[in-house]
């Protein structure tokens, strides 16, 4: 049966289209009365050249190719976001980028578990620290290795950049399915200062401030910029103690100081940067998923044993009341509301230091990028639910320190020629500790033994007070050499070729061990040990491995202009990403059972999990065109792709078993492997439209088909597993993959109208809505796969705004709203386990605000 967290829908999907539809003639009712104006700028974005005559699409700058070009002359599919769109639509991180790029599905979870992804797949997340992006992210021209670096990169924006499909003979690093692509806003020797103060609901406060100027005439100058933002989280904490915060809060600031340089023929541009962060970001609601039999159609079971005896119920609810009796009136799904016992924070720092030096020689340009980044990542997660006292502390779960290392040099050929190439050698070291620590409490014992008789095997003090840790470590090293060429036949025909050469060294190792608690008897020491390989994968060993690889990546990309606003392409790309390291890597036990725990043996250790992954390597196909009709007010873009991808990446499941309390408790076992081949396939379109002068209409929609190819030993899921009969693996092989929206579009229109003379300035008058729709996703395997689907039906969120700004833009008030009627979609869910309800992760909820932003 299919499984749906049901809400009333507040208005009609139909509601914000109209809304749109409004917008717009009210637009063309007004379009007589409005001075005729340039279509609005995203000035970061613009071209260099004059501005286009008004109501025409502006002619937007993108540097995908290492090249500042126009996004309309490069056959390849980018979308670009400008810094006006951002400031307007108040962009605060990668959840507002979809809005423009629909085929973006980042998941957002918290700094170390989080992924961006592209056309459905968003390669590794959930927390694998020694695993690099399919779709990589670069900011100033720095390719950053872990998701946790981009976590607060959207502020003092100038432009944003989404390239889909393997980047490999340029951009940094490899990926497999794509580049985000993020500039600053850079120094600059006229003088101006920004501020933007916000305040909105759930006590949104944000400021931010920007100010660059001259140091030395004509040779240095800098920019300051920095932010700060608190708002209340949306998801209540239950029966956590008053003054934890709420899931989902916002609490975080940061600052980047810059210094460009112009010496003659070298500009040499250095930035600083600090970010950081404390919040919850873990606040997930729980619900009944209506497991109680499984796939087999036999009951649940899950054996407790209590003073009254042993019992077997068929709900995580029944067992957990029985083994806590005194919690049992807390324990039920809430949706809404989480119910951890206590909750703290995740510290999150960000530091980095870049230079970039241009040296023109002749026509010629020399570019050099070096970069140190470092993440630091420390979690004070929850002791429990519902009061129960699983861990003693807030400090379980990873400690992560990142630091990386990169240089780039490359040179260009001038614009203009009819070969014009690029070419260099790129560098990067990059050191990874991932410290998992597990801090026992009171309740562990019960909760690993569903038994809380607490005498003997059972005994609270075998593990309260029981510190347990691993320690996972890896380091890769990267030396590559890259080209990449076009060469343009004539106006009308171009061919780009290019290739990459990647040399790379990763090593990966994690160790275990435990300490603390009480002194215990003999015959209960390898019962500790026992305990802590149940709930912490294992201990008290070493495993590690070393990968070296040496890898080829190549672009071909012929395109043909039919018409002078016609532009035509093909692209065959490969792309290869570096095996991933499995920090997590832990032994396969056998025997770890109630029988061996009363004789007092540890398990038996019969292999270890594999500590680097194969690399990932991608064969990606792309057809497309892109247009430019009505004078240039009409831009149109398609395009068709094939990414047959190979040892996909994943963080995949088995499961180990022990028999207790007369039944078998199947343990997940998460880990970093490889699926043989998947096959990602769809169509993408986007354009923007001018009908009358100041008034655009954008579209952006993609179908995202991923299956898998060949993946012929997947893990069973857990009702599956736990029926009577079944076999040890399954064959996904033809089957779709979980986790992606066919699906998804967005319909945006912004109107700008001369509004009158105030105050003693001229006042122009802004408002936009966009619109974002997604198809039915699906978070489980099929019906044929588990009895228990779970799904979120097909939704659509509604932004919007409006507002007033001076001619000149120097003073800007806008009052904005995202998800404006408030359609609550679950963005993922997970099955329960025996002690755990299903839990499930909830979108953003209507947040509305006004941001006054002044230039002076």
């Amino acid at each position: 049966m299919s499984l749906f967290v049901r809400r009333r829908i507040l208005l009609s999907s139909v509601a914000p289209i109209a809304l749109i539809g409004g917008a717009v003639t009210l637009a063309c009712l007004g379009a007589g009365a409005a001075n005729a104006q340039s279509a609005p700028t995203d000035a970061a974005a613009a071209a260099p050249a004059a501005a286009p005559a008004s109501g025409q699409v502006e002619e937007v700058t993108i540097t995908a190719r290492d090249r500042a070009e126009k996004a309309q002359d490069v056959p390849l599919p980018i979308s670009a976001i400008g810094k006006a769109t951002a400031e307007r639509e108040h962009f605060e991180g990668w959840k507002d980028v979809v809005q423009k790029v629909p085929s973006f599905t980042p998941a957002v979870a918290n700094p170390r578990t989080g992924a961006n992804g592209l056309r459905g797949i968003t390669g590794i997340a959930g927390g694998t620290d020694g695993s690099e992006g399919g779709v990589g992210v670069i900011v100033d021209n720095v390719f950053y290795t872990h998701i946790g670096f981009s976590w607060l990169t959207t502020y003092d924006i100038d432009s944003i950049q989404v390239a889909r499909g393997p980047q490999g003979t340029l951009l940094g690093k490899n990926t497999t399915i794509g580049a985000i692509i993020i500039n600053t806003k850079e120094p600059s020797f006229e003088p101006q200062t920004t501020t933007e103060t916000t305040v909105g609901s759930r006590r949104l406060v944000e400021e931010k401030f920007s100010n660059t100027g001259t140091l030395i005439p004509d040779t240095l100058a800098y920019r300051i910029s920095g932010f700060g933002t608190k708002q209340d989280g949306f998801i209540k904490n239950l029966y956590a103690p008053a003054g934890d915060p709420d899931g989902q809060n916002v609490n975080r600031w940061g600052g980047r100081g810059q210094l460009l340089g112009t010496f003659g023929d070298i500009t040499d541009r250095v930035i600083v940067e600090h970010d950081a962060s404390h919040e919850n970001n873990n606040g997930t609601g729980t619900f009944d998923d209506g497991w109680n039999r499984n796939f087999d159609g036999s009951a649940r079971k899950i054996a407790v044993v209590t003073g009254a005896g042993a019992a077997v119920y068929n709900t995580p609810q029944g067992a957990l009341s029985a083994l806590f009796p005194q919690y049992a009136s807390r324990i039920a799904a809430n949706p809404w509301a989480a119910a951890y016992t206590d909750i703290g924070s995740l510290k999150t720092r960000t530091d980095g230091v870049s230079n970039e030096l241009n040296w023109h020689i002749g026509d010629y340009t020399l570019t050099s990028v070096s970069a140190w980044r470092r993440f630091d990542f420390q979690p004070h997660n929850w002791t429990g639910n519902y009061g129960i006292k699983q861990y003693s502390d807030l400090s379980v779960g990873y400690d992560v320190n990142v630091n990386q290392y990169s240089q780039e040099l490359r040179i260009a050929s001038p614009t203009g020629e009819q070969f014009e190439w690029t070419g260099g050698l790129y560098f990067l070291r990059e050191l990874v500790n991932s410290r998992a620590i597990y801090g026992f409490g009171p309740d562990a014992v019960t909760m690993t033994t569903a038994n809380n008789t607490n005498v003997g095997l059972y005994n609270s003090s075998i593990l309260d007070g029981v510190s347990a840790y691993r320690f996972g470590r890896t380091g890769i090293t990267t030396f590559a050499q890259f080209a990449q060429g076009t060469y343009h036949y004539d106006e009308k025909a171009a061919l780009t070729l290019g290739i990459r050469n990647s040399w790379e060294d990763r090593t990966a190792s994690d160790t275990g061990y435990y300490e603390g608690g009480a002194a215990l008897p003999a015959n209960l020491q390898n019962v500790r040990t026992d305990y802590v390989i149940a709930n912490a994968g294992g201990t008290n060993f070493p495993i590690s491995g070393e990968q070296k690889t040496d890898s080829i990546s190549f672009l071909i990309n012929p395109s043909y202009k039919v018409t002078e606003n016609f532009n035509a392409y093909f692209n065959f790309a490969r792309g290869v990403k570096s095996g991933a390291a499995n920090t997590d890597a832990v032994p396969i036990y056998t025997g770890n059972t109630p029988a061996a725990w009363a004789a007092n043996q540890l398990p038996t250790k019969v292999d270890d999990q594999r500590a680097i992954t194969k690399p990932e390597v991608a064969y990606d196909f792309e057809l497309g065109f892109k247009s430019s009709w009505l004078d240039n007010r009409l831009q149109v873009n398609a395009n068709v792709y094939d990414n047959e991808i190979y040892d996909f990446q994943a963080k995949l499941v088995n499961y180990s078993n022990y028999i207790t309390n007369g039944q078998t408790v199947f343990v997940p076992n998460n880990y970093l492997g490889n699926v043989p081949h998947i096959r990602l396939a769809g169509f993408e379109t986007d354009g923007r439209y001018s009908p009358i002068d100041d008034l655009w209409i954008t579209w952006s929609g993609a179908y995202n088909g991923a299956w898998y190819v060949k993946f012929p030993n997947s893990a069973l899921p857990a009702d599956y597993q736990a029926s009577a009969v079944h076999p040890t693996s399954l064959d996904l092989s033809g089957g779709r993959i979980p986790n992606v929206t066919p699906f998804t579009f967005s319909l945006g229109a912004t109107y700008e109208y001369a509004a009158g003379a105030f105050i003693g300035e001229n006042w122009r008058g802004y408002v936009y809505g966009n619109q974002f729709f997604k198809s039915t996703t699906q978070f489980s395997l099929g019906a044929g796969s588990t009895a228990y689907v779970l799904k979120q039906p097909s939704y659509s969120t509604f932004n919007a705004g409006f507002g007033f700004k001076t001619s000149n833009e120097n003073i800007d008030v806008g009052i904005w709203a995202k998800n404006l009627f408030n359609r609550r979609a679950v963005q993922s869910m997970a099955l329960s386990t025996n002690l755990a309800l299903g839990t499930l992760y909830w979108n953003d909820p209507l947040t509305v605000g006004v941001t006054l932003r002044t230039k002076f």
